[in-house]
């Protein structure tokens, strides 16, 4: 497996797992913590914090504490963030799968066509973000089917969509 290690938000020192494995552990502890490249930290969505979820499941999730599938203030940060660590050169290689997800409230039917909406919407603002320079991006929508574990199954920490990341090649 490949580790790169690259400054978020110039803040926090972040290892990035290629090959399939989620984009996440955020390490605060780090001493690179203190520089500082842009002068914002990263933002957690409130509910990652409430429910205390560990801080690799913040990083690589982005989460609609709201429902629907529009994002709000802090996962635009978060997604603002990861663009910038995705414009690093060791990562130009980098391929992205978005993991839709919701809670079991309704439908199933509807939980899997609102799953795929989330993860197209962080797909889009990750283009926006990054023009001709964004990665490849797959989405799929996985409805209410893979709850995070040891997570009340009622919990809005439900409705999220999974970031991860793969070594893909440029090809031509």
């Amino acid at each position: 497996m490949t580790k790169l290690k690259l400054l978020i938000l110039g803040l926090c020192t972040t290892t990035v797992t290629i090959l399939g494995t989620p984009l996440g552990a955020l390490d605060t502890t780090h001493p690179d913590c203190a520089a500082t490249a842009i002068d914002r930290p990263l933002a957690c969505p409130p509910i990652a914090d409430i429910l205390g979820l560990s801080p690799s499941v913040r990083a690589s999730h982005v989460f609609f504490p709201g429902g629907g599938a529009k994002l709000d203030a802090a996962a635009k940060d978060q997604l603002i963030a990861l663009s910038n660590a995705l414009l690093h050169p060791d990562l130009a290689q980098t391929c992205l799968r978005l993991v839709g997800h919701t809670d079991p409230v309704g439908p199933e039917d509807v939980n899997l066509h609102l799953s795929y909406l989330r993860a197209q919407v962080v797909a889009e603002f990750l283009i926006r973000q990054m023009g001709i320079m964004a990665p490849d991006i797959s989405v799929t929508g996985r409805g209410e089917a893979v709850p995070l574990t040891n997570i009340p199954k009622e919990s809005l920490a439900h409705r999220r969509v999974a970031l991860e990341a793969r070594s893909c090649p440029k090809t031509g």
